[in-house]
């Protein structure tokens, strides 16, 4: 039914890591090619699976299983369940709207993996306009308690 972002390549069947980057790349050739720059921000959200904000069960109870050894048994009350084969698609449900933040960038989700891009002909323009643009990625990750691992973000101008 289209529920879920296209732009999200994440866990998918027919969609990865590779197809994300083929996807970007393909957008940054077709810029440079017409006489563009393309600016790409490469962003990574901390420990996102253990938000506060992201409570899909009151609590549920964890336990590691190892050879013979079994942990003692915690009560988890934020995140969603860790190794679970739910917590991929209940993540995916709680950053859906990601990609509408800034409807200005083109973007694309692996997981807690995201890149945002932008192209046009005046460099300095689109810096500006970049600038404008990040308060409005600032308010959603603030919104949704999610924040950025700033020592993995960066960018590339091509």
């Amino acid at each position: 039914h289209d529920f879920f972002a296209p732009n999200q390549y994440g866990f998918w069947t027919g969609k990865n890591t590779t197809d994300r980057l083929v996807d970007l790349i393909e957008q940054i050739t077709k810029s440079v090619d017409n006489g563009e720059f393309a600016i790409t921000l490469f962003l990574d959200l901390i420990k996102a699976l253990n938000t506060d904000n992201v409570i899909f069960s009151k609590e549920y109870k964890q336990f590691m299983w190892m050879m013979f050894f079994f942990s003692d048994i915690q009560v988890i009350k934020v995140g969603v369940p860790q190794g679970s084969v739910h917590g991929p698609i209940l993540f995916f449900i709680y950053i859906n709207d990601f990609s509408i933040a800034s409807s200005s960038f083109s973007s694309r989700l692996f997981a807690n993996h995201t890149s945002l891009n932008v192209c046009g002909k005046d460099l300095d323009s689109m810096i500006h306009y970049i600038n404008i643009e990040l308060p409005k990625i600032y308010d959603w990750l603030c919104a949704n308690k999610l924040t950025l691992n700033l020592t993995k973000a960066n960018y590339i101008i091509f």
